[in-house]
């Protein structure tokens, strides 16, 4: 008796010296033992993610409207070649003076070549100028959404981070349980073969090698399962290993420091430059009904000059006033859009505020989480130790340590699992406040 309670007590301290150095929750991602550091997958994530290059295609996107916008202001360039073959010839001969022979000009030729070039230049045209402002303020808004748009991708890569360590400290701890089945059966096997345990004991421990089993098989799913969630954000491979990193349970800063930091989120930045391109949309729209003035330049050779002369230049200036009886009504359609976009970027601000306030909440929760995950566990610890002590010296039965032991299992899988849960809300709340998971590290 006392040979195989020594055996399950050393079993016992083994198994709670790898839970305390691989299921403790670490405040610091960057510490984290995985093979691979949450850097590297988030680094992955922002250049060959999905939603990065989409990203990248619609800054392009905007980047390229607004260039044309701009260069809608600049001169533009027309040419236009004329090759004609007449049936007849026009000529016309003008009498001349006395002593001077007659002259002609050939109205009309028989092949006619002409080539004309004329420059515009824009000179007042306001509703121009506000499409302009219009295109920089989206151009900035989807630059701004696209870093909103990568910490997003960052807090979804560190929250299947951490949910992937998680998992894998609950299958190392599902193994070890499922191994002290085995030899608990072995033990009370032997027991059995001397008449110290009865049918119903040895049943109860092979019983409880199957239920480990269960409980391994659950776990290696959920390990195979969110591997291939993190593989998927982030094009890399997610390799076996690792755990939580271990965290002191520290209290973050008030919260009355993280709250300011929510009006520079990129969310709501974009929001911001969205309404802004919205109303100068709507500016553009009302100055329609303004005249432009423009500049030309043009330049002609033709075989067919007439009386005049080739080449020849011209120069002038174009007044153009248009009146549409639709504008004012497209206007007021697009200042509703643009009072909707001023809406929507409050709305954006207050959500920014709200997401910082949540996640600052949920950590202080998650920190009250493990405390209590981590008191639990060794309390369970200790009565398993305690139980299996009893049972060697026939003062417990072991339905009582087999009850004990899922307790301490059942400990041990909610303190990885808070652990896992604290690290991914200290990463959100940074994420939240506009931070960006550098190197990693919330």
């Amino acid at each position: 008796m006392a040979i195989w309670s020594a055996k399950f007590l050393s079993e016992h301290t083994l198994t709670a010296l790898g839970v305390v150095a691989g299921l403790l929750v670490g405040a610091s991602p960057g510490r984290a033992r995985a093979e691979r550091p949450l850097a590297e997958f988030v680094r992955a994530a922002r250049a060959r993610g999905f939603e990065a290059r989409e990203g990248e295609a619609l800054v392009e996107q905007r980047a390229a409207e607004a260039e044309r916008a701009w260069q809608r202001l600049l001169p533009s360039l027309t040419a236009s070649a004329e090759l004609v073959r007449n049936q007849y010839e026009a000529v016309a001969r003008l009498p001349a003076a006395a002593g001077e022979a007659p002259r002609e000009a050939v109205i009309t030729p028989r092949t006619r070549r002409e080539l004309t070039a004329a420059v515009t230049m824009p000179l007042v045209d306001v509703g121009a100028w506000y499409s302009v402002a219009s295109s920089v303020s989206a151009r900035e808004a989807e630059r701004a959404r696209r870093a909103s748009g990568s910490l997003d991708v960052d807090g979804r890569v560190a929250s299947a981070y951490y949910r992937l360590l998680g998992a894998e400290a609950v299958a190392a701890a599902a193994r070890r349980k499922a191994k002290t089945a085995e030899e608990n059966a072995a033990f009370v096997a032997e027991r059995h073969g001397a008449g110290l345990a009865t049918e119903l004991d040895l049943r109860r421990a092979r019983s409880e090698i199957a239920r480990d089993e269960q409980a391994v098989a659950e776990a290696e799913y959920a390990v195979a399962s969110l591997r291939r969630s993190l593989e998927t954000l982030s094009g890399l491979e997610a390799p076996a290993g690792g755990a939580p990193p271990r965290d002191d349970l520290r209290e973050e800063a008030p919260l009355a420091d993280w709250l300011p930091r929510a009006a520079s989120h990129p969310s709501a930045r974009a929001a911001a430059l969205d309404a802004d391109a919205a109303e100068k949309g709507a500016a553009a729209q009302r100055a329609a009904l303004w005249p432009t003035l423009s500049a030309q330049a043009s330049e002609r050779f033709t075989n067919a000059a007439g009386f005049g002369a080739s080449p020849a230049y011209a120069f002038g200036l174009v007044a153009t006033w248009r009146l549409d009886p639709s504008t004012p009504a497209a206007a007021r359609a697009l200042e509703a859009a643009a009072l909707a976009s001023r809406v929507r970027s409050e709305r954006a601000s207050r959500a920014a505020a709200d997401q910082v306030y949540d996640a600052w909440h949920k950590v202080r929760a998650q920190a009250a989480k493990g405390r209590a995950a981590r008191a639990e566990r060794e309390a369970a610890g200790a009565a398993s130790a305690l139980a299996r002590e009893r049972y060697g010296s026939g003062r417990a039965t072991l339905l009582e340590v087999l009850q004990a032991e899922r307790d301490e299992f059942a400990a041990e899988v909610a303190c990885a699992q808070a652990d896992a849960e604290l690290a991914a809300a200290r990463a959100a709340l940074r994420l939240a406040a506009g931070r960006p998971l550098e190197g990693g590290a919330p």
